[in-house]
C-alpha cells in the first residue's frame, strides 16, 4: 500500500524572518514569491520554514497570512507571549 502524498499545511506554504530590533516581531512570506528587499537588509533574519507539521512561530493565523500576502506580499504577526 502507497502512502498519500501529504499536502502542504497553510503554515508550511510560507517561509520565516524575525526582527532583530522587535522581539516577538515576525514576517511570513510565500515559498513561492520573491524576498522583499527589507528582509534582506540587517534589521531581519531568516528563521526558516515550517516543519513537516507545520510548525511555525506561535500566534500565525493562515487566513490573515493569506489576505496579508494578498494585499501587501508579506505578513506580519507578533509571537505568543510565552514565545516571545
Amino acid at each position: 500500500m502507497h502512502d498519500k502524498p501529504r499536502r502542504p499545511t497553510a503554515a508550511q506554504a510560507y517561509i520565516y524572518f524575525e526582527c532583530r530590533f522587535a522581539r516577538g516581531l515576525f514576517c511570513a512570506i510565500p515559498k513561492s514569491g520573491a524576498i522583499p528587499d527589507f528582509l534582506i537588509g540587517a534589521g531581519w533574519k531568516f528563521r526558516g520554514t515550517p516543519g513537516k507539521h507545520g510548525d511555525c512561530p506561535g500566534g500565525f493565523n493562515a487566513t490573515a497570512a493569506r489576505f496579508a500576502v494578498q494585499r501587501e506580499g508579506c505578513y506580519f504577526f507578533v509571537a505568543s507571549a510565552e514565545e516571545a
